[in-house]
């Protein structure tokens, strides 16, 4: 959005924690641009009290709560609830079937293509494009899984994802194209039943302040917010 922002620092321990928080304020004082962390998690928070007067601000960053929800929202739309979703679903599979299969290797140069005209038609960032195409050539090495939905033998959509130790499955892509009425609806239930109705949530990530990306996640019944603050200085460091 404009705005230099810095995003929490990974360390192995706390007070390596706390030590980065502190580097990433002189880098912020020395190139002379306004110190804020974005996403910092309540553990995070917590590190960051317990080590004392640091003199910063926190504020609830909404733009980075991240999403979860039954698997059930899912796997099985409910009729009342949601029936335009049921009847994108419905609609999809009358007009293209169900097709989809696990991702392969193989699919590298059909996906990579398909990337690229969504970058083209700005359906996704640059900031997708290579994050992505990386996690897909690394998928078993990252521990991720990928499926492709299909339309005459050509792959129309993808979705990316992970369960973690928690077994919280989390959605890290998901892009289908536009122009096969319900295909997103579809993609998202057909991903959920295939790799998630397990898990104890669905982990859907954050909205990032998009107000049409807000408007999709809140379209399904939140199950709870994961709380995300905005940190800044407070008082002279």
């Amino acid at each position: 959005r404009g705005e230099k922002v810095f995003y929490p620092p990974i360390a192995k321990t706390p007070e390596e924690f706390v030590s980065a928080i502190k580097n990433c304020v002189e880098y912020a004082k020395e190139n002379g641009f306004p110190f804020v962390i974005e996403g910092i998690t309540p553990v995070q928070k917590q590190a960051i009290d317990s080590y004392g007067k640091l003199y910063l601000h926190f504020e609830p960053d909404r733009n980075n709560y991240e999403y979860l929800y039954d698997p059930s929202e899912f796997t099985s739309y409910n009729e009342r609830l949601q029936s335009y979703k049921v009847a994108q679903v419905k609609g999809y599979e009358k007009r293209y079937g169900s097709l989809r299969r696990p991702y392969v290797p193989s699919d590298m140069e059909e996906v990579e293509e398909l990337f690229k005209v969504w970058l083209g038609n700005r359906n996704i960032t640059e900031y997708d494009y290579n994050p992505m195409l990386c996690a897909l050539k690394n998928i078993d090495k990252l521990g991720l899984f990928a499926t492709c939905l299909l339309y005459n033998e050509k792959i129309i959509g993808l979705s990316i994802g992970k369960i973690d130790d928690k077994n919280v499955g989390t959605v890290l892509f998901e892009k289908a194209e536009h122009k096969y009425f319900g295909s997103n609806a579809a993609l998202v239930s057909y991903f959920a039943r295939d790799y998630l109705s397990g898990c104890k949530y669905v982990n859907r990530q954050e909205d990032m302040g998009i107000e049409g990306l807000r408007s999709s996640k809140l379209s399904y019944l939140v199950e709870r917010f994961i709380v995300k603050y905005r940190i800044t200085l407070g008082f002279e460091y």
